[in-house]
Order: structure tokens, then sequence, then C-alpha cells
């Protein structure tokens, strides 16, 4: 994935900025989302450069087609709801523009066991095998063209928006 410096980016679910910031260098304007304003207050002390935004992937408060890239590492469990965050994913995207997901499967033995915390920490949060990523990406307009396990229990799925056009 080659990032060209000129690309707006967002992370949905951002956290601290920990993952992003390495590619933080790389990108011309970036944006961070994050619900939580103490994990933002981290993410400005580690990417001070970086747009930081209070907010939910299910109503994102961007203009449409503003994004290049939209980024969402192991955050899309956490979301309220996955339909709503990623037709908001798609609005705010540019035509031909990437949506990358990193996600645990939860049918892997890490993955359970991820899941399984989770569930009993009462966090709430929805864990999506591959294939139904791909099921619920394509629904919301997002065509994945790469998906991949990037350890034993970690997929990464990258996806396009494509608008079809009538002639």
């Amino acid at each position: 994935m080659n990032l060209t410096g000129d690309e707006v980016i967002l992370e949905i679910g951002a956290g601290t900025g920990r993952i992003i910031q390495s590619l933080s260098h790389m990108c011309f304007d970036l944006f961070l989302l994050d619900p939580s304003p103490a994990m933002l207050a981290k993410a400005r002390k580690k990417i001070p450069s970086a747009n930081h935004c209070l907010g939910y992937a299910e109503s994102l408060p961007f203009e449409s087609a503003f994004f290049d890239r939209a980024f969402a590492i192991d955050s899309l469990h956490h979301w309220n709801n996955q339909e709503e965050g990623l037709s908001e994913v798609f609005r705010v995207l540019k035509d031909q523009g990437l949506f990358i997901l990193i996600e645990f499967d939860p049918e892997t033995r890490f993955g359970h066991y991820i899941k399984s915390m989770e569930r009993f920490l009462l966090m709430g949060s929805e864990f999506f095998t591959p294939k139904q990523i791909r099921r619920l990406l394509s629904s919301n307009g997002l065509t994945v063209f790469k998906q991949y396990y990037i350890d034993d229990a970690t997929y990464i799925s990258v996806a396009k928006k494509s608008i079809k056009t009538t002639p």
C-alpha cells in the first residue's frame, strides 16, 4: 500500500494513535476519530500534527467524499452498529477510496479467547469472520479485493468504494 503524501486519511476508533502512528509521516492530512476524550488526549501527544476528532463511526462528522483512505484497526467489533458505521465509511470515502479493516477472526483459538474476554468484561463487542466481513462490506457498497491473515487470528480486508454510473 503506497501513500502518495497528499492523501487525506481517517482512522476510525484510533484510540491512542499507537497503530496509525507509523503512517503519520507519510500522509498530508490525518484524521483520528475516537469516542473517548482520554484516548484522543493520548493520541494528541503521539501525533500532534493529526486532526483529533471526538465521535462515533455511526455518525462521522465529515463531509461526503472527503477521504482517500479510511482505516478501522481492531475497532469495528466495538462499534455500536456496524451496518450504520460502514454506510458512513462509504459516504465519506471518495470514489475509488480504500477502506482497510483489521480484525480478529472469532473462529480461531486466539480470536475466540478475545471474544470471550470481551464478553466477560461486558464490552458488547461483535466479531465477524472474514466471510461475514466480505458480505457486510459488500452490502454497504465496498468491494473487497484483498483479504488475508496477518497472523494466526488477525485478518486484513482491503475494500474499494466504487460508484457505478449508468450511461
